[in-house]
């Protein structure tokens, strides 16, 4: 492990393990929908939940790994990952239709809030770290 890494990219990447870790942690408790299982949301909740876990294990492969390459793809695919989480409810996947749901009132603002977040730290990881020298 190479922990002769300039502090900036440490930071983000730290930064990046802890929001993805919490993301998943807000969609296991606060952030899951409180609909019927046979509901749409329901499963909308369920799909952003495993992609959630998805980029908490590649945050922290990215954080332990000492090659630049798989730090870089690894911010990549963060950044791509984010923006298909971020579309999933409401886009991708239907939610239900009145404005007071959990699944409109908490789940989709809360993951709006941690994909934005996502994948503004992964853009900016990803100049950090093709601007590092070696």
């Amino acid at each position: 492990m190479n922990r002769k890494l300039p502090k900036n990219i440490l930071l983000t990447e730290g930064l990046l393990a802890l929001v993805t870790a919490f993301f998943t942690i807000a969609m296991f408790t606060f952030l899951k929908s409180s609909c019927s299982p046979e509901m749409h949301c329901h499963e909308a909740s369920g799909t952003v939940r495993n992609l959630a876990i998805v980029m908490t294990l590649i945050a922290l492969v990215q954080l332990l790994a000492g090659l630049k390459i798989i730090r870089l793809i690894g911010s990549i695919v963060l950044s791509v990952l984010s923006v298909i989480t971020l579309l999933v409810p409401g886009t991708i996947m239907t939610l239900c239709m009145m404005p007071q749901m959990s699944c409109r009132s908490v789940m989709k603002p809360g993951v709006t809030v941690f994909c934005a977040f996502i994948l503004v730290l992964g853009l900016i990881n990803i100049f950090f770290t093709i601007r590092r020298k070696a």
